[in-house]
């Protein structure tokens, strides 16, 4: 169709002054991105050039206090590379059937295949874990979480602990899609 007499168009109109600003602001995300996963471990192995390119399709999400970043036994969609604040690494503790032995942390969780049937003291341990929250880390700053559910297509890759926000955190993502835009040489 033919445009009407009533539409309008609206443009943008930015100076040269403005324009450089913007420009210098997006610089400076992006050196400052491309900086902050040189820290980073996961990324010890990556080329510049990989690092650049993973700095262009960061994306930054905010949670706030006690938000459950990922739910015990969900594979993430997304890898999280945490950038401020610290997250909590908890496990539900639901034992079913009969209890078996499992050392984590110092702390009895009964999970191997042990065949020792458990003593009377280990009948009250379970009886007072039963239903209640392990807490087994804590993350921080250039510690990330969910790269092998990302980098191997979820599902199977379900994580054995829930993630909860601490205080306000902050944290850069990549998808699959993302990380299969570029090469990591």
């Amino acid at each position: 169709g033919v445009a009407g007499e009533k539409q309008q168009s609206h443009f943008l109109v930015l100076t040269a002054e403005n324009f450089a600003q913007l420009a210098d602001v997006v610089h400076q995300d992006y050196q400052h991105k491309v900086q902050f996963l040189r820290n980073v471990k996961l990324m010890a192995g990556v080329s510049r050039l990989g690092l650049k390119m993973l700095a262009m399709l960061l994306q930054t999400v905010t949670f706030t206090p006690n938000t459950m970043v990922i739910a015990q036994d969900q594979a993430p969609s997304l890898m999280y590379i945490i950038t401020k604040g610290f997250v909590r690494a908890v496990r539900h503790i639901s034992l079913k059937a009969a209890p078996l032995h499992h050392q984590e942390h110092g702390a009895k969780i009964f999970r191997s295949t042990e065949k020792t049937p458990p003593s009377h003291e280990d009948e009250r341990t379970l009886a007072t874990l039963r239903g209640k929250f392990l807490e087994t880390g804590l993350l921080g700053t250039t510690q990330f979480f969910g790269a092998v559910a990302v980098l191997e297509g979820g599902g199977k890759n379900a994580m054995d602990i829930s993630l909860i926000a601490t205080l306000k955190v902050s944290a850069f993502t990549l998808s699959r899609l993302d990380l299969g835009k570029i090469s990591l040489e």
